[in-house]
């Protein structure tokens, strides 16, 4: 896990990174139930704490994360670069 002091220079450089592109279109979160196996990597490494585990179990018996605050999403891939399964990506809708 990324200590505190670290987190915060993330989300600065993620929301400064999405400030000078000069993005208007609202990054959206997807996750594929089935392919996630639970593992709650994505949840541990997103900047911006909008992912937190869920409470009911997928078809496959697995716990997938659920999206808490989805306006506070970057767009800057992380939970998708780090998800070893393909199960979690962005998609940007304007």
């Amino acid at each position: 896990m990324i200590h505190d002091s670290g987190q915060r220079v993330l989300r600065a450089t993620c929301h400064q990174r999405a400030i000078e592109s000069g993005a208007t279109e609202m990054p959206k979160v997807r996750v594929n139930e089935s392919f996630c196996k639970g593992c709650k990597i994505c949840v541990e490494f997103c900047p911006m704490n909008i992912l937190k585990p869920g409470k009911d179990l997928t078809i496959r018996g697995f716990v997938s994360p659920i999206i808490v605050d989805e306006a506070k999403c970057t767009g800057c891939r992380i939970c998708e670069f780090y998800c070893p399964d393909f199960a979690i990506y962005v998609v940007k809708e304007g």
